[in-house]
């Protein structure tokens, strides 16, 4: 008998793979796309950037997203299939979509992926992730930084973790996501901790010269670890409501009706 994988982070990505995406229209997920249109143009003297218009495949929703590369990817019966690359001895290859993850290869979607966190998440902290991980795609990590650092500081609001003690003593950064860490136990607590010990999150105002923007490899790590904490506190308690409920509604119902009445 073979495993069964968790597939959950495919609800995560734009392109699930070369056949389907998540629709940020429509909200279904792996649902058959289509390239419908491949252009380009210069971006700069001595940068040329790709676009391609992606349709939903669903029988009512039809409509078109653009996504711009880097890359010359190549499209076969409209769907993403190659893209041009080296081998480690500098030969030009041409790598299959069946060999790499195609989100990588898109530095700007729109609509952006504000879609791949759960509307159950509050909708101004899903707004900042997603403009943070947009500038992010466009590497400019002073913007990318900003985002999540007021993403997170939303977060603590939203959860009124103050930031006074009952002392009226202030409470530093690391302290209130410990306080939030406490108001959910459930929540794997090493998730807490690498949010706790972000370097720099000393100033909700972030003033000039107060921090320091993350490199990419700290940004994606940070942003993947907060999208794991807002998953874990608003959406996947009440999935497990909706499948206790679908459960209780299997529940055979007793038949009275062949209960014999006393006398």
């Amino acid at each position: 008998m073979s495993e069964n994988y968790d597939q959950s982070h495919l609800d995560r990505k734009y392109f699930v793979n070369r056949e389907k995406y998540n629709c940020p229209f429509c909200n279904r997920k792996s649902i058959v796309y289509g390239v419908s249109e491949r252009f380009s143009f210069d971006w700069s003297n001595d940068r040329t950037v790709y676009g391609y218009r992606v349709h939903c495949g669903g029988d009512t929703c039809q409509k078109t997203s653009l996504h711009l590369s880097n890359y010359a990817i190549e499209v076969y019966s409209n769907k993403f299939w190659s893209v041009p690359g080296k081998d480690d001895n500098g030969k030009k290859i041409t790598i299959s979509m069946n060999d790499i993850d195609l989100d990588t290869l898109f530095f700007y979607h729109q609509p952006t992926t504000f879609f791949t966190l759960d509307n159950r998440i509050n909708e101004k902290i899903r707004t900042l992730v997603a403009e943070s991980e947009g500038c992010a795609k466009m590497n400019y990590l002073v913007g990318a930084s900003g985002c999540l650092r007021k993403a997170i500081y939303e977060l603590l609001e939203i959860e009124q973790v103050s930031k006074t003690d009952k002392d009226e003593k202030e409470v530093d950064y690391g302290n209130r996501v410990k306080v939030l860490k406490s108001k959910y136990p459930t929540v794997p607590p090493e998730y807490f901790d690498a949010l706790a010990n972000i370097q720099g999150m000393t100033s909700e105002q972030l003033h000039e010269g107060d921090w320091k923007p993350w490199t990419q490899d700290e940004f994606r790590f940070l942003v993947e670890t907060a999208k794991e904490v807002l998953t874990e506190i608003y959406v996947r308690p009440q999935e497990k409501v909706g499948v206790l409920q679908k459960i209780l509604a299997l529940k055979p119902q007793k038949d009275n009706s062949k209960v014999p009445k006393s006398e």
